[in-house]
């Protein structure tokens, strides 16, 4: 259980077990959430899922009682998770913020619908590093994935985005001349839109957007 905010400190590996159960309570007047400076290793199985939540053994902690934040990834900050559940209920935050490297495979993205209002977002990418993201479901967000500021690589493959407001956003206008995007092979369903481009004068290096499936029942 964490009370308040976890910092990883630059050089400090911080690795969590398969299995294991990360749950983020409020401590005082501080909000939840886990700032990354070095790295974090949250490697879990197909059997034995990461779990970062408010959940407590099936009872679900009020919203009172934490102010989740989102897991930050700083310039010097690096998350690799494999087979990771993150799931909180609505609000303005971000699930993860990275600006830093980031690698996501094999996992879910969730935020869960209470009807007070949502504008999370499952990952914003504003990393002038490494970012991918693969075969992960992300779902009820209000942007699945935003990408903005980017001078770096963002792989953005083979994910079923499913239920958000909008599926990915790129600010094109933000995008450095030596930023690359590829979002290849992803499943959109069910999203009021897919692929949102703010500007279609774009100043990336590269822009691949290829093969996906976009569709709405």
């Amino acid at each position: 259980v964490i009370k308040g905010d976890l910092i990883i400190n630059q050089g400090i590996k911080l690795e969590i077990d398969p299995g294991v159960r990360v749950i983020f309570e409020k401590y005082s007047s501080r909000s939840n959430g886990i700032e990354v400076n070095g790295s974090l290793l949250a490697n879990g199985t197909a059997t034995s899922p990461i779990k970062f939540t408010y959940n407590s053994n099936g009872i679900r902690i009020p919203e009172s009682e934490y102010n989740f934040k989102g897991i930050n990834i700083t310039s010097t900050g690096e998350l690799n998770g494999n087979f990771i559940n993150i799931e909180f209920t609505e609000g303005d935050f971000n699930h993860i913020l990275n600006n830093g490297k980031l690698t996501i495979k094999d996992s879910t993205i969730n935020t869960i619908i209470q009807g007070n209002g949502n504008y999370s977002t499952g990952v914003f990418i504003k990393s002038g590093l490494t970012t991918l993201i693969q075969n992960t479901i992300v779902s009820n967000c209000l942007s699945a994935f935003k990408i903005t500021d980017s001078i770096g690589t963002v792989n953005i493959y083979d994910n079923n985005i499913k239920n958000n407001t909008i599926g990915t956003s790129i600010s094109n206008y933000n995008i450095s001349s030596t930023g690359q995007i590829t979002i290849n092979g992803n499943v959109f369903s069910d999203n009021n839109e897919g692929i949102v481009i703010w500007d279609k004068n774009s100043k990336a290096l590269s822009i691949d957007i290829s093969s996906n499936t976009i569709s709405k029942s």
